[in-house]
């Protein structure tokens, strides 16, 4: 089998498998039955009985990391899928919590079976097969094959705001789509990684869930910000810890037919504080160990065996790392790809022999602690829990780990190509994390005008705030000051898209890149950058602040004799000049503006900038 040296057990394949998320990717769970959360169940199956009634539902489930969220929800799964009900499980990623749409577009793909790889047309086909499969009507179909090959990585001319919006649509329309086939459950896991443009398509669903046999539950961390769903009235269920008598309960589930003394119980309960994963790697860890090894006479070591039982859980994933040294080298390289990583990319960039690296995985995975993901034709792996990636991550020095996120920047850019164009942040992502901050900015900057490109406006938001925060470590200088230049105009541009006149940040932006194009002598940046201002003054709006700006574009040095600069201040003039009641003043200044533009060598110039428009429209 690739990746494994060693003989493993072969089966037949019957059918499709279920799986839709990491959390159902696992192999089977160490203990047989959930303990413990009975209540919480029953909460959640008596909002899935008011669904079957078409009454839409929203459900919460928050916990600490290692509760049990995932666990709980996949037994509802199991039993609404076991009843013949479509279950639709999505899964945010902390690597992709910046990704426009990323859980919905990763479900898509997977079942579509589209690899990023496909040219146009081939993934356009494949999507249009699994929306026919999906019983998607055929008119919703036409329109959201497109939609979904331009999020997938194919290119659109749609204006961005068009394209946002068609796009919203059409998903919601999916969804209500498929639940008129009959009560459905929609399954949302870690929000608390939600990226902007789904979590905008969530709150757009729930307004029209309330008639829906539709039952929407998610999971997130205790700290995640969660206000935007107070006004849909979700139920929220707490997982609390595992009480004494639960936790004695899941610890003989675990050992099962293993006999261990009640001091040895109570010590493994005290330490563990009643958190499921934590009592689970415990346990792992000891039988591992053979720490509970009775000698001749039948009796264990207590002190021995207690000597196997960590402080902490952190302490704990540490110690099944440190069992394996193999084992714990893979899982390190593996943890700065990320929580989710690919085969073919770990060989690629591990230090040691193929034979070491198949060796460790297989050691990792028959330890449980990464699984193997059901994902086409791509060998993809994940950590068993975000905590064990998170412990990988972290016994690595700085340096060895920014090495390693070079190393992976460099090498995903000329494996998989296509997904680095279609998700920049990626590699923008190690890059920073690499220190390697002048390309990080480079790039940081493709993922903004990328994500402003399809109307992911918030995500642009942050990728370029990310790519500022990067070149602020380069020397200043005239060399910074030209990588920082179209982060701050394309950062203006992104902040006005996403909150109209973009708030003082986009008012900030435009004058830090106005010093910067004036220091730099860049007209046409200079340009862009007094459009911006303006508009956002004067959509405020500020009046004496935007006859400032407009006095700018006909008094800024660098624009002297600059024909467009002429006719785009004189239009500005005019608009300030008419809502202040001038209007024979302001109808001569926009006469001389149309006369500026009349002068141009190449009018088509000013197309962008969507003049002549408010010239007539004003003098009319």
């Amino acid at each position: 089998v690739k990746g494994f040296t060693n003989p493993v057990a072969v089966f037949e394949v019957l059918s499709e498998s279920d799986i839709e998320t990491r959390n159902a990717a696992t192999r089977v769970a160490t203990i047989g039955r959930m303990v413990g959360r009975v209540l919480e169940r029953d909460l959640i199956l008596e909002r899935w009985a008011m669904t079957e009634r078409g009454e839409g539902q929203t459900v919460l489930v928050t916990a600490i990391p290692g509760i049990g969220k995932s666990r709980l929800v996949r037994s509802i799964v199991d039993a609404i899928r076991g009843a013949g009900h479509r279950v639709l499980s999505l899964q945010c990623s902390p690597l992709f919590a910046e990704s426009a749409l990323y859980p919905i577009v990763r479900h898509i793909e997977a079942s579509a079976g589209v690899s990023h790889a496909d040219p146009t047309p081939l993934r356009m086909e494949k999507l249009r097969r699994f929306l026919v499969e999906a019983k998607v009507s055929e008119s919703l179909g036409a329109e959201l094959a497109p939609l979904l090959a331009n999020a997938a990585g194919s290119t659109n001319d749609a204006a961005p705001d068009r394209l946002r919006e068609s796009t919203y649509s059409a998903l919601v329309n999916l969804f209500l789509d498929i639940a008129r086939a009959g009560p459905s459950l929609i399954v949302l896991e870690d929000i608390h990684w939600i990226d902007p443009s789904t979590r905008e398509l969530v709150q757009r669903m729930l307004v029209k869930l309330v008639d829906k046999p539709i039952l929407l539950l998610m999971t997130a961390r205790p700290e995640a910000d969660t206000r935007w769903l107070q006004p849909h009235d979700p139920l929220v269920i707490q997982l609390m810890k595992l009480t004494r008598s639960q936790s004695a309960e899941f610890l003989q589930e675990i050992f099962g037919d293993r006999v261990i003394s009640i001091p040895i119980a109570r010590r493994i309960i005290d330490r563990t504080d009643g958190i499921p994963l934590f009592l689970e790697e415990v346990c792992q860890s000891m039988i591992e160990r053979d720490s509970l090894q009775a000698d001749a006479s039948g009796r264990i070591d207590l002190e021995h065996a207690l000597g196997f039982v960590p402080a902490t859980l952190y302490d704990t994933l540490l110690s099944r790392l440190d069992h394996n040294p193999q084992a714990k080298s893979v899982a390190q390289v593996a943890s700065v790809i990320g929580r989710e990583f690919r085969l073919e990319l770990l060989r690629d960039v591990y230090p040691g022999p193929s034979e070491e690296l198949s060796a460790g995985l297989e050691a990792l995975v028959s330890a449980d602690l990464v699984h193997p993901v059901s994902d086409g034709a791509i060998d993809l792996y994940t950590f068993k829990h975000g905590l064990m990636h998170q412990a990988a991550y972290e016994t690595l020095l700085l340096r060895h780990r920014q090495e390693l996120h070079a190393l992976i920047a460099d090498r995903v850019a000329a494996i998989l190509p296509a997904f680095v164009r279609n998700r920049p942040e990626i590699v923008a992502r190690h890059l920073t994390a690499a220190a390697a901050f002048e390309p990080a900015g480079t790039t940081w900057l493709a993922a903004g005008q990328q994500a402003l490109s399809r109307g992911a406006y918030e995500e642009a938001v942050q990728h370029l705030r990310a790519g500022l925060a990067a070149v602020a470590h380069l020397e200043a200088g005239e060399r910074r000051d030209e990588r920082e230049l179209p982060l701050q105009i394309t950062l203006a541009q992104a902040l006005r898209s996403a909150r109209f006149t973009g708030g003082d940040e986009a008012l900030n932006a435009c004058r830090r890149a106005r010093a910067l194009s004036e220091a730099l002598g860049r007209s046409e940046d200079l340009l862009r950058v007094l459009r911006f201002e303006f508009g956002i003054l004067f959509n405020r709006p500020d009046i004496g602040a935007a006859e400032t700006v407009a006095r700018a574009f006909l008094e800024a040095p660098l624009l002297a004799g600059n024909e467009a600069a002429a006719a785009l201040g004189h239009q500005a003039m005019g608009k300030v000049l008419f809502f202040r009641g001038d209007f024979a003043q302001a109808y001569d200044v926009m006469v001389r503006s149309l006369a500026d533009a009349g002068r141009l060598q190449s009018p088509d110039l000013l197309t962008h900038y969507q003049y002549p428009v408010a010239a007539m429209v004003y003098q009319a």
